[in-house]
């Protein structure tokens, strides 16, 4: 019986996405998010109680995480690395939002064998400001692919940097490639047997 569900379960979340490169799929833990992109194909295992209602920011559990892809050909102009390039285009952006100077941090990391670009910002308190818990900081994990560069990022209200990096880290490690796309069909199959890939 608790087959026959699980499988219902997820032929209901899997309607309306069939047709489509990108969709969810419900799993036993949370929600698979799927992205089929020919040679950039890819996973995203979220574990928790997830909305994406908002995406490109997912909430998992009490956490929002922003999560964004971007061809890295427009990062490739100097002779600078193409994260750095993207960091520095994001902190700029940032700093004109904020209208004043910000601190920038970074620290290059391991992830699932491949360099990534843990970053962050301080942000500036805003004098009057009535927010109950304001965000003390903004992080980010920036890494290449192939074609793309994904970033992560997390607004905390700790500033914790430990504790971001593990949030961004976990998350990041759940993605799985597919170098020749999506068999969306086998996908379900696997996930209906317990699998997430």
């Amino acid at each position: 019986m608790k087959k026959v569900l699980t499988i219902l379960l997820l032929s209901i979340s899997f309607i309306g996405y069939s047709q489509q490169n990108n969709g969810a799929i419900k799993t036993n833990t949370g929600l698979l998010l799927y992205f089929n992109l020919g040679p950039n194909s890819h996973t995203l295992n979220l574990q928790g109680e997830i909305d994406i209602s908002k995406f490109p920011f997912i909430k998992q559990d009490s956490n929002w995480i922003q999560f964004v892809t971007n061809n890295k050909t427009e990062f490739e102009e100097n002779s600078k690395s193409i994260l750095e390039n993207y960091m520095i285009w994001e902190f700029d952006y940032l700093q004109k939002q904020f209208d004043q100077k910000l601190m920038l941090k970074n620290e290059p990391i391991e992830l699932n064998s491949l360099t990534a670009n843990f970053w962050y910002y301080k942000n500036p308190v805003i004098s009057g400001d009535k927010i109950p818990n304001p965000v003390k900081s903004t992080y980010f994990l920036d890494f290449t692919r192939k074609d793309l560069i994904f970033r992560f990022s997390y607004a905390s209200i700790s500033g914790d940097n430990l504790e971001a990096k593990i949030i961004l880290k976990s998350i990041a490690e759940s993605m799985k490639f597919y170098g020749n796309g999506i068999d969306l069909e086998k996908l379900q199959k696997n996930i209906v047997n317990g699998g997430n890939y």
